[in-house]
């Protein structure tokens, strides 16, 4: 199936010393797929301004590898957090101060280029998004527990800081949590 955009198609003529000009209206097959790639980009955008699939918002204060020499396969990442609630795409637990304890995912190398940003953004005051809503598994510890079975991070986008962002609700409440 071929959609058809209408162009024009201009002949010119010439006989001796006249000449004129026939127009023509003429049909152009438009390829289905930039027709497709219309409609999906208007179907993703409403759909990512229906839900928000990031996981947790943080002001990230330090993160801590483990072990702290050699490549890390676990990270402490200590701040105050807004985890996503798992029922609505959209809501956000309230801000808690403390600390998330991820073990690395099957994507090592993405987990630990994420973990070297959140180190590099740590104490800075920002708010930063990461993970991803769907099968979060994030627990906010308190300072004096004991990190032990740590959770297996999820990879999403990246780290990104949401300083455009500081009017959406989860990250007023962690900017404003004391």
């Amino acid at each position: 199936m071929s959609a058809v955009t209408t162009i024009k198609k201009v002949r010119r003529y010439s006989s001796g010393n006249s000449s004129r000009e026939e127009i023509q209206p003429q049909a152009r097959p438009t390829s289905m797929n930039s027709i497709l790639r219309i409609v999906m980009t208007a179907m993703f955008a409403a759909s990512v301004w229906a839900s928000d699939h990031v996981g947790i918002y943080a002001k990230v204060d330090k993160v801590v590898l483990e072990p702290a020499n050699g490549p890390a396969q676990r990270v402490q990442v200590w701040g105050v957090f807004a985890t996503a609630k798992p029922e609505n795409g959209n809501d956000y637990a309230s801000p808690q101060r403390g600390y998330l304890y991820f073990q690395l995912p099957a994507n090592a190398e993405a987990a630990r280029k994420e973990w070297a940003d959140m180190q590099r953004l740590a104490g800075k005051g920002d708010v930063v998004a990461f993970s991803v809503r769907w099968n979060l598994r994030a627990t906010v510890r308190k300072a004096d527990q004991k990190p032990e079975d740590p959770e297996t991070y999820s990879v999403n986008t990246g780290v990104v800081p949401m300083g455009q962002r500081a009017d959406y609700a989860p990250v007023k409440a962690i900017l404003a949590f004391k």
